[in-house]
């Protein structure tokens, strides 16, 4: 707690290394509530507070810090901070990384998604919207992938392939969905 105070209070100069200090103090702490901390959602939220104040004290000097984790939910929200700056590649990269730590962050899918969408790599973009709703197990969400899918189709943007693709996707949904709520409420033989 005494370097968050000694960052926090020290005198506004311009000293290189005070500053590297802070935004690392900053990414360790942001780091450490969100990965460790996370079921909290104040920390979670403290957490967040402190990764932006980092990005954005990074992005002052005009040169960006090394911004690197291990943690999927770290990545993906450092990898916001870079696209409301308007930097979709170092986006993607740390969606790409996101994913690749914890397949489960849909969150992250959705983001990676969109990224691929206004990069115009339309199967791609398909995949991590698919992806992304199936985790979710929104019937809905897997709906408007539907309607974007065959949007894009129309344009001319996607295969046939791939839009055939995400019709199995749905289908393959719906029987898994269907074989949940059919298998919940059957009898085991371990009950009888």
């Amino acid at each position: 707690m005494r370097s968050i105070a000694s960052i926090e209070w020290a005198p506004e100069e311009k000293s290189f290394a005070l500053v590297n200090h802070k935004i690392f103090t900053w990414f360790l702490i942001g780091s450490y509530l969100v990965g460790v901390k996370g079921q909290d959602p104040k920390a979670r939220k403290d957490g967040f507070g402190c990764l932006r104040k980092a990005f954005h004290l990074s992005a002052a000097t005009g040169n960006y810090f090394d911004f690197s984790s291990q943690n999927s939910y770290v990545e993906s929200y450092l990898a916001e901070l870079f696209l409301e700056r308007g930097d979709r590649t170092t986006a993607k990269g740390l969606l790409k990384s996101s994913v690749k730590h914890l397949f489960q962050n849909w969150t992250a899918w959705r983001m990676l998604g969109n990224v691929h969408k206004e990069d115009c790599e339309w199967p791609e973009a398909m995949t991590c919207f698919l992806t992304s709703a199936e985790g979710w197990r929104d019937r809905r969400a897997l709906e408007e992938v539907a309607r974007i899918a065959r949007h894009w189709r129309a344009k001319g943007k996607i295969s046939v392939g791939d839009l055939e693709r995400v019709y199995e996707r749905i289908i393959d949904f719906d029987e898994s969905a269907s074989s949940d709520v059919s298998g919940s409420s059957a009898p085991t033989p371990e009950s009888s």
